[in-house]
């Protein structure tokens, strides 16, 4: 039987600490690949990480010496492209596309006809990561994608940083996503949960979306097939339980 796929989106803060050096955090990312792997037995997987810390620093660099916010995309665009590199690093050869893709029709090809693990990256400057990846769902077909944010658990009501009585919401429909993500701003570097022009592509070939911390990384599976009820999950129904409608 034919695999099913997903696209799993990394917020570049994941390998912030590495980049700088802290050698104690690079279980982290062997705890990342052995979990993909594992997908990877079940589900044709393709690979999104977010440019973090380092992508910011260039963007400041760029804008302080005057570029324009299209110049900083293009720089932003090389840090993701290192930060894609550095977590291909860490994977089997025999399981990975050799390169960071930046194509649609060669992602299709890799990650759905020849199975393989694909690390994507932005095929033009001034995307976001998560609209990358929401568009590589929506050429190959992909139906789920799921986002890992490194320092919450899912979509709060409210910042959980700054309040204390923020709760997670468990799920939502696709209104509701592009509600919440439509004051989005869409500079270079820009940081949030989910990005708005990725929840219109979400909400218009009805991906289904999971937001999840880093913690919940060994139970991709079991969230996808429905064993498992951590993060945040968008979709169709806004509900966990597909036969409710939203």
């Amino acid at each position: 039987m034919e695999k099913k796929g997903v696209v799993v989106k990394v917020s570049g803060s994941f390998l912030d600490s590495i980049l700088e050096g802290d050698n104690a955090e690079l279980g982290k990312l062997k705890e990342f690949s052995r979990a993909i792997a594992d997908l990877h037995k079940s589900y044709n997987v393709g690979i999104v990480i977010g440019g973090g810390k380092i992508a910011r620093r260039v963007i400041n660099i760029g804008r302080a010496l005057g570029r324009s916010e299209a110049q900083c995309d293009i720089l932003a665009d090389k840090a993701q492209r290192l930060n894609s590199s550095v977590l291909y690093s860490a994977f089997d050869r025999d399981v990975i596309y050799d390169g960071i893709i930046d194509n649609l029709t060669v992602a299709s090809d890799v990650i759905t006809k020849k199975g393989l693990i694909g690390f994507l990256s932005g095929n033009f400057p001034g995307q976001s990561m998560d609209n990358v990846a929401a568009q590589y769902c929506a050429y190959t077909g992909i139906r789920t994608m799921v986002k890992i944010i490194n320092n919450v658990d899912g979509v709060y009501d409210a910042d959980p940083k700054k309040y204390k009585n923020a709760k997670l919401i468990n799920s939502m429909s696709y209104d509701k996503l592009l509600d919440l993500t439509k004051k989005d701003s869409r500079k270079a570097g820009s940081s949030n949960v989910f990005d708005y022009m990725a929840s219109k592509a979400v909400s218009n070939n009805r991906i289904e979306l999971y937001i999840i911390g880093y913690k919940d990384i060994n139970n991709i599976k079991d969230l996808i097939e429905g064993r498992y009820g951590a993060g945040t999950v968008v979709n169709s129904y806004g509900t966990r339980n597909k036969d409710k409608d939203s």
